[in-house]
């Protein structure tokens, strides 16, 4: 090449670099910082707020992106709403099923399965989700991660609801009109009555509260009068529809209709779509802060297995004119070495347990000598098949009797057959008298160390906490108003029902109100008790397994059957808590004998009752405090028992432990 040339080139290759330097990088390959963290905006790889175009792909880019930088990076979000839906290629390569019942989830929108230190943070940001039948967020296998300043909304909802126009009770069919913002039968698979519509789908009926049927704290909300899905079959074994008219359809029962299927009232139709939750936290350290969500299919938040799980100013809140956020439970959490801990947070509007808390058991395969036993090769990875650690002490739990046998260290867990064989745990020394049909259990993969506090429990129609496996668990500072059950310490017989169980133990419930907690006698549960503080072994036994409960400075107006009840427990000091009704408060109609009691205590020993208040003037009280003759070293002093006519204090008293099924009395 001539020297001249070659001179051109090299003076043009010189400026071009000089030129391109002065010119800013790609957001999306040179990422921002912020106080020294790599901050990557989903704007900057393709997402717009507030343009109804599915922003997943490109938020996933970002995402991408923040995992492979590493720990600090952050994943920004503008204010806004961005859409979140499935692709047409994924739904071509996993096509949904039309034609059989959901059984699971078949997509992931979000997998931070390997993220560790990422921080995906909105500011006023909406995520708008078109699609139910994915997983919005999963951080199973995640690290120090936090999800922060977000609304979630689904559009299609995963429920609909509407008014009931008319009823023939001799045609066993009632009319509804569905309004505007809600989604017509049949137009989703898992709205219509057929296949898809299995066990876990759910109608009820809900009527307007009022001075005429309810409670003072109850009254302007809405009430639970009916549900039509049984435990176990389908709605689409009793139901059926037809569409009358643009937003009208005509519901037909194989069944006569119940009373409470009346014109006026309003008919909520919910599915789980396959369960599964919406935010999958099973990670480690996994916080949740100031996110809202307004629906969710199936549980709002699972974490099977998310040790110190935070939530912390987190949110279940119905938008106005709906009665449902979610169709499952909303905290659903399962064997964790530490936590959960929530705080500041408000749940509203869930159709089964507010917040679940449980252990999972080790099904026992066989027992090969005495410290060495195979089982499930599916412990560790498996929601219902339990999670053990070399290290962890078990405890063998007999079932029916509800009797711990014994316990051991476990020296080895090894899968010695290969991936396709049992896993094998090796003891420290003889469990006595362990048989194949008992349950292990890790106690340090029992929840220890939970916290609930200074939060907001409202109008749910389970519990707002279900309790059966934790140990020091405290309780404190929270309202609960209008659940069927507030606080249920429920250790569980049958253990393996749903893989849920284990020991309840070292618990404090301080310093919380509850206002209108009970059941109204309208829908008995078997697994709740119609009471706001409920301790109790589920079926009854008569082992005393529940130990060292505390419930200190609490106060609970208009209780239902019971506003205390300690069942099967060993130590429990019951100090200084007011139990509170008012001369119009809902009676029961039905048997002539009584049914409730303030304090009830069953089949307990060595409990203290201290500086108890009960100002209960209705005429169908029993006794202020009840002690079956079962019980054992009780000590009551201090109290302050302002009840009318009836017993102050009644030993021996043994009524039965699921009172009878009544209507509330209209006055």
């Amino acid at each position: 090449m001539p020297k001249k040339i070659l001179l051109i080139t090299l003076l043009s290759s010189i400026a071009w670099t000089f030129a391109t330097a002065a010119l800013p990088a790609s957001p999306a390959a040179t990422p921002a910082t912020n106080d020294g963290k790599t901050v990557f905006h989903v704007d900057d790889f393709g997402a717009k707020p507030d343009d109804a175009i599915n922003d997943c792909e490109a938020i996933r880019s970002a995402l991408k992106a923040a995992i492979e930088a590493g720990p600090g990076a952050q994943v920004v979000f503008s204010p806004g709403t961005y859409r979140v839906g499935l692709s047409e290629k994924e739904l071509a390569e996993k096509p949904v099923q039309t034609t059989k019942a959901f059984n699971k989830r078949h997509f992931t929108y979000f997998d931070l399965g390997r993220a560790k230190g990422i921080h995906l943070k909105g500011d006023g940001t909406q995520l708008l989700v078109t699609d139910p039948r994915a997983v919005l967020f999963d951080f199973q296998g995640s690290l120090d991660c936090t999800l922060s300043g977000v609304t979630i909304d689904l559009d299609p909802l995963p429920f609909t609801q509407g008014k009931i126009l008319a009823v023939n009770r001799n045609a066993r069919t009632f009319d509804i009109e569905i309004p505007d913002g809600f989604p017509l039968l049949g137009t989703y698979p898992w709205l219509t009555f057929g296949p898809q519509s299995d066990w876990q789908n759910r109608l009820i009926i809900f009527g307007e509260s009022s001075r005429e049927n309810c409670d003072r704290a109850r009254r302007g909300v809405p009430l639970l009068q009916y549900e039509f899905r049984p435990r176990l079959n389908s709605v689409r074994d009793i139901l059926s529809f037809e569409k009358t008219g643009a937003r009208t359809f005509r519901i037909t029962s194989r069944a006569p209709l119940d009373e409470a299927v009346t014109a006026g009232r309003t008919l909520v139709y919910s599915s789980k779509v396959g369960g599964g939750p919406l935010i999958e936290a099973g990670g480690q350290n996994v916080r949740l802060e100031d996110v809202t969500v307004h629906a969710s299919p199936g549980f709002v938040v699972s974490a099977s297995s998310a040790d110190n799980l935070q939530l912390k100013r987190f949110a279940a809140r119905l938008k106005p004119g709906r009665l449902v956020v979610g169709t499952s439970d909303c905290i659903h959490v399962r064997a964790t070495r530490g936590g959960p801990r929530v705080e500041d947070s408000f749940f509203e509007g869930i159709q089964d347990d507010m917040f679940n808390i449980s252990g999972n058991p080790l099904p026992i395969n066989k027992i090969t000598s005495a410290t060495e036993i195979l089982v499930d090769r599916s412990v560790n990875s498996a929601i219902n098949r339990g999670r053990v650690a070399e290290g962890d002490t078990v405890y063998a739990y007999a079932v029916p009797e509800a009797r711990i046998k014994g316990e051991a260290r476990v020296l080895r867990l090894d899968q010695p057959g290969g991936s396709k064989a049992p896993k094998r745990i090796l003891l420290d020394r003889p469990i006595p008298g362990l048989q194949p049909d008992d349950l292990l259990y890790s106690r340090e993969a029992g929840n220890p160390g939970a916290v609930i506090r200074n939060s907001t429990f409202r109008g749910g129609l389970r519990s707002a906490i279900m309790h059966m496996a934790g140990d020091g668990t405290l309780i404190e500072g929270n309202t609960f108003e209008n659940m069927h059950n507030a606080i249920a310490l429920r250790q569980s017989i049958g253990s393996t029902y749903n893989g849920q169980g284990g020991m309840v133990r070292n618990i404090t419930i301080r310093n919380n109100v509850f206002r209108g907690c009970h059941m109204r006698g309208v829908t008995e549960h078997i697994n709740h008790p119609d009471a706001a503080i409920g301790v109790m072994l589920f079926p009854d036994s008569t082992s005393r397994q529940i130990d060292n409960v505390l419930i200190e400075g609490n106060r609970i107006f208009e209780p239902g059957v019971t506003g205390i009840w300690l069942s099967n427990v060993t130590g429990a000091i019951v100090r200084n808590n007011e139990i509170v009704a008012y001369p119009d408060s809902e009676r029961f109609s039905g048997p002539e004998q009584p049914q409730r009691r303030a304090l009830r205590i069953h089949n307990c020993e060595n409990v203290v009752v201290d500086g108890l208040v009960v100002r209960e003037p209705r005429l169908d009280l029993a006794a202020a405090i009840s002690i079956d003759s079962a019980s054992s070293r009780i000590d009551i002093k201090n109290t302050i028992l302002d009840i009318g006519r009836a017993v102050k204090i009644r030993r021996d008293d043994n009524p039965p432990l699921k009172p009878v099924v009544t209507r509330p009395v209209k006055k």
